[in-house]
């Protein structure tokens, strides 16, 4: 039962993480989504973000492609955008872990440039895309959208920082090993 679960807690935490941005996006839709801000949870970016630390990259990528699929087919109309840019997320903190030590303040710097990246990538996207025409300019983009999404992300990163590694420690060996 145990190596069962071995195998399985991660794609099970990234499933659960991946429904979890939705389901608290949804709740708190008042509180994160107002004329002066507009905050976006990004989960499932923190855990790939951490995992791309700890486990292989062939496996990473896998992950990162497959939920990057699966959040573009529920949470957006476009296909391709975060097949797209989860996998870049997920190749800049795999080279970088060759330079830098896993450790919490790597991680959290890592993981607020991937939001940058994600939500720069998005904003560019959707801004350059007649289709949907976003009025926003760039001073707006980062005091409404990206530093509010930032610091959402930086304290729920900073709450699941040590459950998630402890579970990331328990499954990695066995983890790393067979995949």
């Amino acid at each position: 039962m145990k190596q069962i679960w071995k195998k399985l807690a991660i794609p099970f935490l990234l499933i659960l993480f991946f429904l979890l941005d939705g389901i608290f996006s949804e709740a708190f839709s008042s509180t994160l989504h107002t004329a002066d801000y507009y905050m976006t949870p990004r989960l499932i970016v923190i855990l790939l973000a951490m995992l791309a630390f700890f486990l292989p990259r062939r496996q990473m990528m896998i992950y990162a492609i497959l939920f990057g699929l699966f959040y573009d087919i529920y949470y957006t109309d476009i296909l391709g955008l975060h097949i797209a840019l989860f996998p870049v997320i997920v190749y800049i903190n795999e080279k970088m872990k060759n330079l830098l030590s896993a450790s919490a303040f790597v991680i959290g710097m890592m993981l607020i440039i991937n939001i940058s990246l994600l939500e720069s990538g998005l904003y560019l996207f959707y801004r350059t895309v007649p289709r949907f025409s976003l009025n926003m300019d760039v001073s707006q983009f980062l005091s409404v959208r990206l530093g509010p999404t930032l610091m959402l992300n930086i304290v729920l990163f900073i709450i699941l920082y040590y459950p998630i590694r402890k579970m990331i420690d328990k499954t990695t060996q066995h983890t790393a090993r067979n995949f």
